[in-house]
């Protein structure tokens, strides 16, 4: 495993479907045990955070975060983030 800047990659490749992924560990402190992230061929990025949190991207502009209290925000071609409705969950 490779130590970088407070985290260790567990695992990282290349997966079926062409996408990269990398799963990295926080330590013990970290609410989430199992972070990891995709980059995917589409342009597009899924991130689950150590915090908890999780961040999307398409390669469209379009954002979503989730807090890691469950809050959600979009945002569009780098503009402000916005909270989601809750209809719109």
């Amino acid at each position: 495993m490779e130590e970088n800047r407070g985290y260790t990659i567990k695992s990282e490749g290349i997966n079926r479907q062409g996408n990269y992924y990398c799963a990295y560990d926080c330590g013990p402190d970290a609410p989430n045990q199992n972070a990891y992230f995709y980059h995917n061929l589409d342009g597009s990025r899924f991130y689950k955070n150590p915090d908890g949190s999780s961040y999307f991207a398409n390669s469209r502009g379009r954002e979503m975060y989730v807090a890691p209290d469950g809050d959600k925000y979009m945002a569009f071609n780098g503009g402000p983030w916005q909270p989601v409705s809750k209809n719109e969950r």
